[in-house]
């Protein structure tokens, strides 16, 4: 398939070890894999091997996503704690933490992150309806708007047509 905008890409993990998100990094070449035995596995988007140790917590992750034109990872656990890690990506991928864990918010499983086209917005959901829209400013999400849902919400869309800018 030489005109195929499709790809596949192999990589080394434990045979018993279920892959239940990823996400590309548009900005390095670089997979980020959450693990069913509560691991964020870093990879060079060709496949193979990692060659980082990987990102470990209590918890599995719901949901990973990346902020647009940067190496930040922002990761939102089953416990609904937010983190974020700045990824520098060299021949061996090694990580940094972004800002500390936050439970200010949510209590339940991240069920959504997503962010605006420009980076400086993050929308993040929960199974229970939580709600919380984020500011991405000197290096940390501070939450500016905090909204109770009567369900779980599992999408978003970012309307700037009325944005103006500067403003």
């Amino acid at each position: 398939m030489k005109d195929s905008i499709f790809s596949f890409n192999a990589f080394d993990i434990e045979t018993d070890v279920k892959i239940l998100s990823s996400s590309f990094c548009k900005v390095e070449p670089i997979v980020a894999l959450s693990t069913s035995n509560q691991q964020i596995l870093l990879y060079p988007a060709k496949g193979g091997k990692s060659h980082s140790k990987p990102i470990n917590g209590k918890v599995n992750v719901t949901c990973l996503t990346w902020q647009p034109s940067t190496t930040n990872l922002i990761l939102g656990w089953e416990d609904g704690i937010l983190e974020g890690y700045v990824i520098q990506y060299t021949p061996t991928i090694s990580k940094k933490r972004l800002w500390a864990q936050n439970t200010s918010v949510h209590r339940y499983p991240i069920t959504i992150l997503s962010w605006g086209f420009t980076g400086q917005l993050l929308f993040s959901g929960d199974k229970n309806g939580s709600c919380c829209l984020w500011t991405y400013e000197n290096a940390s999400v501070v939450p500016i708007i905090n909204r109770q849902c009567q369900k779980e919400v599992t999408s978003v869309v970012f309307n700037y047509s009325k944005v103006r800018i500067g403003q």
